[in-house]
């Protein structure tokens, strides 16, 4: 049985065409052409497991100027549940025009 010869495609020298704008910082990305026209999202995560929430007042979250809804299961009952099974579950979502205020 002949063995065939071992060839390596490509040489150091050859690169991407992505690279260049990348190391020269003129990359454009999603966040560049969506600028001011966006909504952040955040969880609150769960801090106790095993637990029945009762209910979210959310008063002073959506009197932050910025927040613009917040999501209970009340709202969106097949993202968020009552039923705290495990910690770190999410069970409040936070609507926002800042990261920071999401």
């Amino acid at each position: 049985m002949a063995l065939t010869p071992f060839n390596i495609l490509g040489s150091s020298e050859t690169y991407e065409h992505k690279t260049y704008p990348l190391l020269l910082g003129k990359a454009e990305f999603t966040e560049d052409y969506l600028s001011g026209k966006k909504l952040w999202g955040a969880c609150k995560h769960a801090t106790e497991t095993h637990a029945k929430i009762k209910s979210i007042n959310a008063q002073k979250a959506l009197a932050v100027p910025g927040v613009k809804a917040i999501l209970t299961y009340e709202d969106s009952p097949t993202i968020f549940s009552s039923d705290v099974l495990f910690w770190g579950q999410p069970i409040v979502g936070i609507v926002a025009d800042d990261w920071y205020k999401a």
